[in-house]
């Protein structure tokens, strides 16, 4: 049974901005029970990989909407390999990603139009035979989004991005 995660929004920033700026395994010491916990590690990778996405893209990849968006991945969650791979994520509007669980091909062919067939295929091959990442390497990749989120309010010019 999974475990529920019950950080805080506001911890939730908090805590990447702590691992940001000190480090992951100065983290892991100072946080034991945090770091412990897969939850944890996967809801604070997955918090900044969702910024992130939101950060670069301010409208649906399938429909054009503005409201309601969220992080929509490609192909499952549940392929921890490809997770928090950006080429497997885009923002979604919450009607499109409910959609994309029955019908997936109008997402498939927005990503093979941004980042072609041979690269949506490597991500899928990551995918099947990809394997759970240890906490560590989650909370890396969450300070490594975090970092991309923050450099990404920063004004970079990014496909989908207002000017």
């Amino acid at each position: 049974m999974k475990r529920k995660s019950y950080i805080s929004k506001a911890n939730k920033i908090a805590y990447l901005n702590e691992l940001l700026g000190i480090g992951v395994l100065a983290f892991v010491k100072r946080y034991p029970k945090i770091a412990r916990q897969n939850c944890h590690c996967d809801a604070l990778a997955d918090y900044a990989m969702s910024q992130w996405v939101l950060a670069e893209e301010h409208f649906c990849c399938c429909c054009g909407s503005t409201e309601n968006l969220q992080n929509g991945h490609l192909f499952t969650r549940e392929w921890r390999a490809i997770r928090w791979d950006r080429r497997n994520c885009g923002a979604q509007c919450a009607g499109c990603n409910l959609k994309h669980e029955h019908n997936p091909e109008p997402y498939r062919r927005v990503m093979v139009l941004r980042h072609g067939e041979d690269v949506v295929g490597e991500v899928y091959d990551l995918g099947v035979a990809g394997s759970d990442l240890s906490k560590i390497d989650k909370l890396e990749i969450a300070a490594d989004r975090w970092r991309k989120f923050k450099e990404a309010g920063d004004g970079l010019t990014i496909i989908g991005r207002r000017s």
